[in-house]
């Protein structure tokens, strides 16, 4: 049980870091998508 848990908590770690990296690229096509050059 007690092992379980920790790996669930890495996968969500692993996603929470995801959503880091992909917040600013989705912004950074947000703003070329409103702004092209």
């Amino acid at each position: 049980m007690n092992s379980k848990k920790s790996g669930m908590s890495l996968v969500a770690k692993q996603r929470a870091a995801g959503w880091i990296f992909l917040a600013p690229a989705t912004i950074m096509i947000a703003v070329m998508s409103f702004y092209p050059m």
